[in-house]
């Protein structure tokens, strides 16, 4: 975590016309491991992040496809 950081806010716009199909999505961020990156998993559900890392933050909002 970044040292005094509380709570922050991303704000993307994002037009989901299709499932990841079992694929985890990248909505913005990086592909190296320890980068940030705000992701769509499997489920459907967003997620925040460093990559190749467990501690993911996850928004419990379901986006939903087209």
């Amino acid at each position: 975590m970044v040292a005094g950081l509380k709570e922050f806010t991303i704000r993307t716009a994002v037009k989901l016309l299709k499932a990841p199909g079992g694929k985890e999505l990248t909505i913005l961020g990086h592909s190296s491991c320890g980068c940030w990156a705000l992701l769509l998993n499997v489920e459907g559900i967003l997620t925040f992040g460093p990559r190749c890392d467990e501690n993911i933050i996850s928004s419990g909002y379901h986006l939903p496809v087209d």
